[in-house]
């Protein structure tokens, strides 16, 4: 055998074990350990739950029964989940869902609340900690102080910011309002220059904290419409002081700007959140109430805010709307003054 012949026959010896343990080894295993979807046999959703969060709230606007029902659960290709999908969870309070990936490297937690007989009113006189978290939040609402606890987890003790939403005994009725309180940031690639206090129905979206912020916020909770019942009004008390020093979006003191809250609701269609990006510009948008600003006063007053449709409702189609609140309007693009205050109380969304 010449010399070409034998590296030659090694050559496909080699190729051949090559493959072989190829062909042993297959595809490598999944990574992901993710919930996917989550809907009930109990057909308590016209639609599916397409989850962004590892916070997970589920409104209802009819009064079921919670302490038996039975979860369908799509998850990561490979991954196993505990408790299983298919069994019978008591919902009355946060049921706490275990996905591990299917290579075992990888877990996460999902936290899973049921809000029933949600009608779209809010006293804000109850009020829960953010899950594995330490900061509150008014009960069946999300903020977004979920970024402020991840950014603090990087930040030496004499940086890490403190928390832009708590409940406030400045109240207009009852013993709490909502208050929303805008930061002075650092101004770095972690920390933006001015921070915003905030809430909204919907989940507040963690995996984008340290990327795209303006994604992290998920806006929407299933709304069923009747074909009678539409959303008139967005009402409430508010009070609201600006703070004395604007800081534009380039994180430069602006002189010739001063600070103004926001308060809106939004009625648009489809099964996925909206987020700051597009939350007032979507062509899936319906109807929008928008309070201008003008009305934001130092003590409290009441605000009336009629919804302006661009369409009529669909009929037959999945429907979200959404209640938006935030110590700095453009709080989203990190403008604003640190020290704005925003009190909220009683706040409605009117049907007729």
């Amino acid at each position: 055998m010449n010399i070409f012949s034998e590296l030659l026959v090694k050559f496909f010896f080699l190729f051949s074990m090559f493959f072989l343990y190829s062909c042993e080894q297959g595809n490598p295993l999944n990574m992901e350990a993710d919930i996917l979807t989550i809907n009930f046999v109990e057909n308590i959703l016209i639609q599916d739950i397409k989850v962004t969060s590892s916070t997970i709230n589920i409104y209802l606007d009819t009064n079921i029964d919670l302490s038996n029902l039975t979860p369908i659960i799509t998850i990561s290709k490979g991954a196993s989940i505990i408790p299983s999908s298919n069994i019978p969870q008591d919902f009355r309070n946060r049921v706490i869902y275990k996905v591990t990936s299917e290579d075992g490297n990888w877990t996460r937690e999902y936290s899973i609340k049921i809000f029933s007989n949600f009608n779209w009113e809010e006293d804000f006189e109850n009020w829960t900690c953010g899950y594995n978290e330490d900061f509150e939040v008014p009960l069946g609402w999300s903020s977004g102080d979920a970024g402020v606890a991840i950014l603090n987890k990087f930040l030496p003790n004499y940086l890490k910011m403190y928390y832009l939403t708590s409940k406030s005994t400045n109240s207009y009725n009852g013993k709490y309002s909502a208050e929303l309180k805008s930061q002075k940031g650092i101004g770095s690639e972690i920390v933006p220059s001015l921070m915003a206090g905030s809430i909204f129905i919907g989940n507040f979206n963690t995996i984008y904290a340290m990327s795209d912020r303006l994604k992290c916020p998920q806006f929407g909770a299933i709304f069923h419409y009747d074909g009678k019942s539409e959303p008139d009004r967005l009402t409430g008390w508010i009070k609201y002081v600006p703070g004395e020093e604007y800081i534009n979006q380039e994180g430069v003191l602006d002189k010739n700007c001063s600070d103004t809250c926001s308060f809106y609701a939004i009625l648009f269609e489809g099964i996925e959140p909206l987020n700051a990006y597009n939350v007032q510009t979507s062509d899936r948008i319906i109807a929008k109430a928008i309070m201008n600003g003008k009305e934001a006063k130092s003590f409290y007053s009441y605000v009336d805010i009629p919804f302006e449709y661009s369409r009529p409702i669909p009929k037959n189609v999945p429907l979200q709307m959404t209640i938006v609140a935030s110590s700095s309007k453009y709080g989203d693009i990190f403008s604003g003054a640190p020290n704005s205050t925003l009190n909220i109380d009683d706040v409605k969304i009117i049907f007729k």
